[in-house]
């Protein structure tokens, strides 16, 4: 082979890998963090997907509302900071979860319900973000009223917490379903603007929802 030829093939070559290093991944979604960074299964998922990073973007602009808060003490911000790094660990750990989509879609949708819930601060820019309440329902038959957050993502999320449990639901229409390996498990609805709700058993409700 000539000399000629060999430095011909080592330039191409050269080419071929300066060009791949400026190359970047495109990603389908646009989250809070830099995906080009993305750090972990969890994170390159969100990238990916356009309903989780707009859960995550929600979340991170509730999170700072509240932690940004005019005239905050220090201590109270770095409280928040620590609680909202326990948070990310534990939303990574969903890579080990059967169903990681569900499980990081679940997490979101909790701590966007516990933030808004908690931090009047959270519910203050509303016309900013994509998520309404907590709406307090009150059911006839149900002693205790019942916590409902409502995130409109595509499709729409709801959180609805219950005196001893929480529970996240698929939007399709006007009725949110959250469904187990065997089924059907919870469900809330709105009918002539009241909404229903569907217990695991069975039961159903007709409450009435405030703000």
């Amino acid at each position: 082979m000539s000399k000629i030829r060999i430095l011909t093939l080592l330039a191409l070559g050269a080419t071929a890998l300066a060009l791949s290093a400026c190359v970047r991944p495109t990603w389908a979604a646009s989250p809070s963090f830099n995906c080009a960074k993305a750090d972990g299964r969890a994170e390159e998922l969100i990238c990916g997907d356009k309903e989780l990073a707009s859960m995550d973007v929600e979340a991170t602009r509730l999170f700072r509302l509240v932690r940004d808060r005019a005239k905050r003490p220090e201590g109270e911000k770095k409280a928040l900071n620590d609680d909202h790094t326990r948070w990310l660990k534990v939303r990574d750990e969903c890579w080990i979860a059967g169903d990681i989509r569900t499980c990081i879609l679940a997490s979101y949708a909790v701590r966007i319900h516990s933030l808004r819930q908690h931090h009047a601060e959270a519910r203050a820019s509303d016309d900013t973000g994509i998520t309404r309440g907590p709406f307090e329902l009150r059911c006839k038959d149900l002693k205790q009223p019942v916590q409902a957050t409502y995130i409109r993502s595509d499709p729409p999320v709801s959180t609805v917490q219950l005196p001893d449990s929480m529970h996240v639901g698929i939007g399709a229409g006007k009725r949110y379903v959250e469904r187990g390996t065997d089924g059907e498990e919870l469900a809330v609805w709105t009918l002539d603007s009241d909404p229903v709700l569907k217990l695991a058993n069975g039961a159903k409700y007709r409450c009435v929802m405030k703000q």
